[in-house]
C-alpha cells in the first residue's frame, strides 16, 4: 500500500510540473501525453488535486491550471529566497510617499499573482488578494511584466487575451496590447484604470533577475478616483525607482527569483 501511495504522489507531482512547464491551462489529453500516463489515471489525479485546491479548472474549456494552494506553498517557501523581506522596506517607502497600497507581484507562467503588500493607511483603499492568479493582460501589473517577457511568452499571452476578460475595460485586442507594450517599454511603467477590478487603478514597473528575465513587478494600487487626480508621470517615475531598487537589492544579495 505504501508503494502505491508513493507512486500516486510522484504522479501528482509530475502533473503539477507538467502544467507549470506549459505556463498555461492544459487539458487531460495533453497532460497524459506529456507524462506518459493513461487519461483515466490522469483524470483521477486531477480531481484529487482539484479537491485540495492545488489546481483550478476552467469548466468551459475543460482545462487545468495551477491553483492558489500551489502559490501559498511557494510563498511560504519564499522566506528562503528573502523575496518579501528584501522588498518590503521599499514597498513601505512607496506606500508612505503616496499613501496608497503598494505590492509585489510574481510572474507565474502566463499569469501573475500578488505575494506581498504594504497596505495604505487610508480607510478607503484597494488591497490586492494575495496568491490569486490573473492573466498577464489584465491591468497594469500584468502588462508591466508582459512588456518584458520573452517573445514566446508574449505570443502565447496575446493568443489567450481575446478569450479572457475581467471587466468591460479589460484590453483583449492583441493589436492594442502590442501598442500598449511599446508605450510601457518607452515609459518603463504601466498604468491602467478599472481593467482588472472596476473602480481600481494601478501603476506598475517590472523587476528582472540577474539574467535579465522579468520575474516580478512592483506596483501602486488605489481607487481610480484618487489616482486620476495624481501626476501619473511623477508617480510612474517613483514606481520605476522602487522597482529598480528592489531589482538591485535582489541582485546584490544574490537572490534567485523563482520561475514558476
Amino acid at each position: 500500500m505504501e508503494s502505491k501511495n508513493v507512486r500516486a504522489v510522484e504522479r501528482a507531482i509530475d502533473i503539477l510540473d507538467a502544467i507549470r512547464k506549459k505556463g498555461k491551462a492544459v487539458g487531460v489529453t495533453e497532460i497524459s501525453h506529456d507524462i506518459g500516463l493513461a487519461k483515466s489515471t490522469v483524470y483521477r489525479l486531477l480531481e484529487t488535486l482539484l479537491d485540495k485546491n492545488m489546481l483550478h479548472k476552467d469548466e468551459d474549456a475543460e482545462t487545468y491550471a495551477l491553483g492558489y494552494k500551489v502559490l501559498e506553498l511557494a510563498f511560504s517557501a519564499s522566506t528562503n529566497w528573502d523575496l518579501i523581506n528584501l522588498a518590503m522596506p521599499y514597498l513601505e517607502e512607496l506606500r508612505d510617499e503616496f499613501n496608497e497600497t503598494t505590492a509585489l507581484a510574481l510572474k507565474v507562467g502566463l499569469n501573475y499573482a500578488y505575494i506581498a503588500e504594504a497596505v495604505s493607511h487610508q480607510e478607503f483603499r484597494v488591497n490586492p488578494i494575495l496568491g490569486r492568479q490573473y492573466p498577464l493582460h489584465w491591468a497594469g501589473t500584468g502588462k508591466a511584466i508582459l512588456a518584458y517577457v520573452d517573445e514566446c511568452d508574449r505570443i502565447e499571452a496575446l493568443k489567450l487575451a481575446p478569450y479572457s476578460r475581467s471587466t468591460p475595460l479589460t484590453v483583449t485586442d492583441p493589436e492594442i496590447l502590442l501598442k500598449q507594450i511599446e508605450q510601457i517599454r518607452r515609459d518603463g511603467y504601466a498604468v491602467s484604470f478599472g481593467e482588472r477590478a472596476e473602480g481600481a487603478a494601478v501603476i506598475a514597473s517590472p523587476v528582472c533577475d540577474r539574467q535579465g528575465y522579468v520575474q516580478a513587478a512592483v506596483c501602486l494600487v488605489g481607487p481610480e478616483s484618487r489616482l486620476r487626480k495624481m501626476d501619473l508621470s511623477a508617480v510612474g517615475k517613483a514606481v520605476v525607482e522602487v522597482g529598480q531598487k528592489v531589482q538591485l537589492v535582489y541582485r546584490t544579495a544574490g537572490v534567485k527569483l523563482p520561475r514558476i
